[in-house]
This record gives structure tokens, C-alpha cells and sequence, in this order.
């Protein structure tokens, strides 16, 4: 307890020089777009390509306000339209998540959302309609493609959507002796998105089997949530935390395993 409260008085120690925001975020309030604005078939942010048979767009008119500076995507024809997203020099990253909101409320179609290693298809989900800003979680790795696209059925109609926060993290592994991809070093990221209300992502990665513990504390050291306590295997990890019963405010997160401490600040506002 007192290493816990000695982490949680740094932190708030160096809270004004510390971003509350994640890092290795795809957003697009940085590209000097503006509202409603035809963008070409295929282009380039912080060197990954996004290209389709169909034009993009900056966020639809009203949307404007809802999620900052987003993508815009008309799928006219559900089993050509596709999105497709390439990884720096078609290097291997994690996935974490996405935003997305549809804007056709009537539409019946089920966004697709796959992960490629090269030629092989390693991931793919489907997910409901949601005529609200959805966080979905991925957690897809070792892909260098993301393709994005409508299910096959083409229930109805132009389906529209608006796509932003791409969470990654870069793929720093190595091959063990049972050829199992494990990673080099132990890595706690910031949590996405951050400030939330009141759901929010962590992903971590340990670097050797062992218990793992990740805990949330309040300024005081309080404990108000366990989300890991167990053993676990060297692997690339995302939590899911829901803060509904919590009152807004900061809080601490402190993961730990085999002698490796690390902690975030997180940003409840409700």
C-alpha cells in the first residue's frame, strides 16, 4: 500500500506535464480538414494508407460537433465498397480499436471490420448497426491490413458511416522456441478513450508468464476496482472497463507482474 500511494502522489505530482490522452491514436482533428469536404480514393495519415474504389469525405454536416474532425464513407454498393487501411511499409501493428457512428439510421446492414496478414485473413467481426458514437474493441495483432466493408446480404439501401480514433500499437515481438509470437518488454498504454463516460479500453503487454494485477485507485489510494488479478501467459492483453459507479474524477491504474510497475492517469467525466 505504501508503494501505491507513493506511485499515486508522482502522479499527481506531475499531473500538468502529463497527457491525459492516448497515444498512437489515427485522428483526424490534426489534418487541417474541415466540414464536409470530398477527399480523394486514397490517401495518407501518419504513413497509413487509406484508399477505396469510392471517394471519402470529412465528417457529415451535423456530426460535426459530435466527435470532432471524423471520416466519411458512403457504401453505395455493399458487396464492392470497401475500406482499406495498410500499415507503414506494410508492417505488422495491433489493432486496439475504432469509433464509429452510422449515420443511416433506417439501414440494416452489419459493419465488418477484418484483419490481414498479407494475403491471409487473420480476423474478422461483425458488428449491429449503431446510430450512436461505438468504441469497438479489437484488439487485432500482428495484422499490416485492415479492411472495413458491409456484411454480404446488402439489406437496403446507401449505408454511411463516420470512422475515427484508429487505436494502435506498434508490434514488438519475437519467436520463442514453440514458434509462438511473444512480446520483448512490458508495456502498460494510456487508456482510450480518455477523458470517458463511462467506458474506457486499457491494453498491456507482458513480456514473461507470471500474475498479473491491474488495479484503479482513486487520488487517496483507495482501491475502487480490480480488473486483473491472475496468472497469465506473455501475451498482448486489452481490458474493457465500465466506470458507471463511479463519481467523475481522476484515477490512478497501476498494473504489476514479475516486478514491473506502471501506472496511468485516467479522467472520468460524467
Amino acid at each position: 500500500m505504501r508503494l501505491i500511494r507513493i506511485i499515486i502522489f508522482l502522479n499527481i505530482f506531475l499531473f500538468s506535464a502529463v497527457s491525459i490522452f492516448a497515444q498512437n491514436v489515427i485522428t483526424f482533428d490534426d489534418q487541417n480538414w474541415s466540414s464536409d469536404t470530398t477527399l480523394p480514393s486514397n490517401f495518407m495519415i501518419h504513413s497509413f494508407t487509406f484508399s477505396s474504389n469510392e471517394s471519402f469525405y470529412t465528417n457529415y454536416g451535423y456530426n460535426f460537433n459530435v466527435n470532432g474532425i471524423s471520416l466519411y464513407y458512403v457504401f453505395q454498393n455493399t458487396n464492392l465498397d470497401k475500406i482499406t487501411i495498410t500499415s507503414p511499409d506494410n508492417n505488422p501493428v495491433n489493432l486496439v480499436s475504432l469509433a464509429a457512428y452510422q449515420v443511416s439510421e433506417t439501414s440494416k446492414d452489419s459493419l465488418v471490420i477484418e484483419g490481414w496478414d498479407n494475403s491471409s485473413l487473420k480476423y474478422s467481426h461483425s458488428f449491429p448497426n449503431d446510430s450512436n458514437w461505438t468504441i469497438y474493441t479489437l484488439n487485432y495483432d500482428n495484422i499490416n491490413k485492415i479492411i472495413i466493408r458491409l456484411d454480404s446480404v446488402g439489406k437496403g439501401g446507401l449505408t454511411d458511416y463516420n470512422f475515427d480514433n484508429f487505436t494502435f500499437t506498434s508490434s514488438i515481438s519475437s519467436v520463442s522456441n514453440d514458434s509462438a509470437l511473444v512480446p520483448l518488454r512490458y508495456n502498460l498504454s494510456q487508456n482510450y478513450p480518455n477523458p470517458f463516460n463511462p467506458n474506457t479500453v486499457i491494453s498491456y503487454r507482458i513480456a514473461k508468464p507470471g500474475r498479473v494485477v491491474l488495479k484503479i485507485y482513486d487520488l487517496l489510494g483507495r482501491e475502487v476496482s480490480t480488473l486483473v488479478d491472475e496468472y497469465k501467459p506473455a501475451d498482448n492483453y486489452t481490458v474493457y472497463f465500465n466506470a458507471s459507479k463511479l463519481s467523475s474524477g481522476v484515477y490512478i491504474y497501476i498494473l504489476s507482474s514479475n516486478g514491473f510497475v506502471s501506472s496511468h492517469k485516467m479522467v472520468l467525466l460524467k
